[in-house]
């Protein structure tokens, strides 16, 4: 199909365009249409006021092109030479306020922005917006960036600025359908379910048609066309799930389809298919389920987030035990063998019933947020001789108060902690002799903590600054001991607050 492509290039006067196709297309003969290649849309910015302050307003483009006008809203915009600017941290925005019942944008691409954008879209019915997804971009410079849209082809977009500072954008390109034609309804309702038709001519679960039900099965096809895909949102915040059934044709399920769903305790996936699966940002969380089993055909979950906050969960499990791709699990842990940097720890179940966690010697990196809020867990080693990653909350409790009570690092490797891996730690920490510790240290972990470090040996005069070296840093509650086979005749060192040893592989002080 040929692309009709309306570019906003902003500058002494901005250029822009967008919208739903079929509304949009004139009623006139084809011939009346350009034949090919994109045009451009113009108008003055007069209603944007000048560099130093900000203002909200609304725009009209005029073309003999489309049969509609479009109008384009604007919220804390100003005009500059060669653009305008967004105020930053979300503040700024541009939006089209036209919306239908039909697909419209192929793609939208940013140009010469100085900071991140954020694109939203969906579809407006009877004016209300149903987002279907958020992308944000990296900065990009003069050859922009193109956000996305997956083939959804939504008419409804909004573009914000996505960082603390203004963004400065000086161009806009928006594509759409050369070929002005009236297409399908692309909406379905069945069995109180709403569906979108995407350009790939696959359904699309957009949520509820009408009230909610506790059991939702999500057929295979409808009227014979695949369902491939749950949106974004579609069942947000609903309090009447209790279970889902999913088909084995789904290929995605989009940011928070689920989230917050809070009665929602099990998911079942259909054994078979042969699509890669994706399951992204948010989706179970803050459910009840208890036990999940993934099906083998999983290519990307996204970590720590997918699973966030599940505090009943027990158990993960991939289909027939499968370990053949990229996702395995061990004890109800699912991990990613990452095959340029090796295996990452995904999520471990909040409620697992073990006690023990022994985190594989060839894992590179626990994700943030991904062992928080456990239950049960009481003892965590660490057995790695290469490098290791902690990330931010890996081991956190949101009300400081940790089940767990001892952290082994066995290995010899290099430990980065990120920001308060160990938040509401007040157990024990064993430090292997040859342990560096890098980045935050220790300082974050509350409550009267205790460090016991493995060396049998300390420089003479052993002061603070050694411990800097070691990057053994620590808050003000923590205790710092050092190894010794037999009680020491000698009171401890300088900032040492005593000695300790192993009894019944225990550590105990002398």
């Amino acid at each position: 199909m040929k692309k009709r492509i309306l570019i906003i290039g902003l500058a002494s006067a901005l250029i822009i365009g967008a919208s739903a196709t079929a509304l949009l297309c004139s009623t006139s003969k084809p011939s009346q249409f350009k034949a090919s290649g994109s045009y451009t849309i113009s108008f003055k910015t007069d209603d944007f006021i000048d560099a130093t302050s900000f203002s909200n307003g609304s725009f009209t483009v005029k073309t003999d092109q489309l049969k509609n006008d479009i109008t384009f809203n604007y919220e804390n915009a100003c005009k500059t030479d060669g653009g305008i600017y967004l105020q930053g941290n979300g503040y700024g925005k541009i939006y089209n306020t036209i919306g239908n019942e039909v697909r419209g944008i192929e793609s939208i691409l940013i140009k010469s922005a100085t900071q991140r954008v954020n694109v939203r879209y969906g579809f407006k019915e009877e004016g209300v917006i149903k987002y279907v997804d958020e992308v944000e971009s990296e900065v990009v410079d003069a050859g922009g960036y193109e956000f996305p849209l997956n083939g959804i082809q939504p008419n409804y977009f909004s573009i914000e600025s996505g960082q603390m500072s203004d963004v400065f954008i000086s161009e806009i390109v928006i594509t759409y359908p050369q070929d002005c034609v009236e297409h399908e309804n692309p909406y379905k309702t069945k069995d109180g379910i709403k569906y979108f038709k995407s350009s790939g001519g696959n359904y699309m679960v957009m949520g509820f048609a009408g009230a909610s039900m506790k059991n939702v099965v999500i057929p295979a096809e409808v009227d014979g066309v695949p369902v491939t895909e749950i949106l974004a949102h579609a069942f947000r915040t609903d309090t009447t799930i209790e279970s889902v059934s999913l088909p084995n044709t789904l290929k995605a399920i989009g940011n928070g389809a689920f989230r917050e769903c809070s009665k929602l305790a099990s998911v079942t996936f259909a054994t078979g298919g042969t699509e890669d699966l994706s399951i992204y940002d948010d989706v179970f969380r803050e459910t009840a389920i208890v036990n999940i089993t993934f099906p083998k055909r999983l290519s990307y979950i996204e970590p720590s987030y997918a699973l966030y906050d599940t505090l009943a969960l027990e158990s993960i499990n991939i289909e027939d035990d499968y370990s053949g791709g990229n996702y395995k699990t061990i004890d109800g842990v699912l991990y990613r063998n990452d095959p340029y940097y090796g295996v990452e720890l995904i999520h471990y179940p909040a409620n697992s019933p073990y006690s023990t966690l022994n985190v594989p010697n060839n894992v590179y990196k626990i994700h943030e947020y991904s062992c928080e809020n456990t239950a049960n867990l009481q003892i965590v080693n660490f057995n790695n001789d290469n490098d290791l990653l902690i990330d931010s909350y890996a081991f956190g409790n949101n009300d400081d108060n940790s089940s767990i009570t001892n952290i082994y690092f066995n290995g010899a490797g290099v430990v980065t902690l990120n920001w308060n891996p160990f938040r509401g730690y007040k157990g024990d920490l064993i430090l292997h002799e040859d342990t560096i510790i890098e980045d935050r240290g220790l300082g974050q972990m509350a409550g009267n903590a205790r460090v016991f470090f493995e060396a049998t040996q300390i420089q003479q005069n052993w002061n603070e600054n050694w411990a800097v070296s070691k990057n053994l840093t620590y808050g003000a509650n923590v205790t710092f001991y050092l190894y010794s086979e037999s009680a020491p005749a000698n009171p401890a060192p300088t900032n040492i607050d005593g000695f300790w040893h192993y009894v019944a592989d225990v550590p105990t002080l002398w």
